[in-house]
């Protein structure tokens, strides 16, 4: 039972932000703003967004990211690499690069969660 208890949890997890990875996956595209005001409700409390804001800063950084894979004829086809490019322009983009790196903390949040259960059995 504590093995369908933790794939239960998982699949909540997932569904919790499921927001984050409709938006910020490649391939890139332009984002509905409902997808955007469910991105903004995962945000912390101390860090406060408008979902206007982050849904422009978005809009213009899929255009210059866009833009970037042209001029450098390299692929932004994963994740990784988008939050790379984000963090690279974080002050351009202050709460683009603030959802790439919580969507890559998922991982490891998972991981570390999976490990504690595995040392509990």
């Amino acid at each position: 039972t504590q093995i369908i208890q933790l794939g239960d949890n998982l699949i909540q997890c997932f569904e919790a932000v499921k927001p984050l990875a409709t938006v910020l996956q490649p391939p890139l595209k332009h984002p509905d703003f409902k997808d955007v005001q469910e991105l903004v409700s995962l945000f912390p409390s101390n860090i406060p967004v408008n979902p206007f804001v982050l849904h422009a800063e978005f809009g213009n950084f899929v255009s210059h990211a866009l833009t970037h894979e042209r001029q450098t004829n390299k692929k932004l086809d994963t994740v990784a690499k988008v939050g790379k490019l984000a963090e690279g322009f974080k002050s351009a983009f202050p709460f683009t690069n603030k959802a790439y790196r919580l969507l890559l903390m998922v991982p490891v949040t998972v991981a570390k969660d999976e490990e504690t259960f595995s040392r509990l059995s």
